[in-house]
């Protein structure tokens, strides 16, 4: 699996990722995702969100929001708006001002690789993010 961009908030994350055509068994990825970094989580002192009678019937932590959802990306344009998107997410969320400021964002990687600059704060589009020849993708 390549990792293209990535968000973790509080309750949630966006993930967006290549996964060979063989292997497209989304749940069982993002169901080990979750329970690793649960696992990881609370054994570094990271609390619980409360949890309902479903969740503890199915050992499900108060961590994560339950579902998820998957969505293929169809073209090169597509892909510069969901990694925008991802990017911008904590400042949609309120939880900063400006998406350089939430540390636990892949934005940070494409700054040091000079995909974007140290400033950005948008626009949605990200011209030359995604270019068929890039080896980011």
């Amino acid at each position: 699996m390549e990792i293209h961009a990535t968000v973790l908030l509080p309750d949630h994350m966006h993930i967006l990722c290549g996964i060979p055509d063989e292997q497209q068994d989304y749940s069982t990825r993002i169901r080990l995702i979750k329970k690793r970094f649960t696992q990881a989580y609370l054994q570094a002192g990271g609390a619980e969100g409360p949890t309902s009678g479903s969740r503890l019937q199915r050992s499900i932590r108060g961590v994560w929001q339950k579902r998820f959802h998957e969505h293929t990306i169809r073209n090169q344009r597509e892909l510069r708006q969901h990694v925008a998107y991802i990017h911008m997410n904590p400042v949609k969320h309120g939880l900063v001002a400006r998406p350089t400021d939430w540390p636990w964002s892949s934005l940070h990687r494409y700054i040091r690789e000079g995909l974007l600059p140290e400033d950005w704060t948008g626009p949605m589009e990200l011209p030359g993010i995604g270019d068929c020849d890039s080896e980011v993708w």
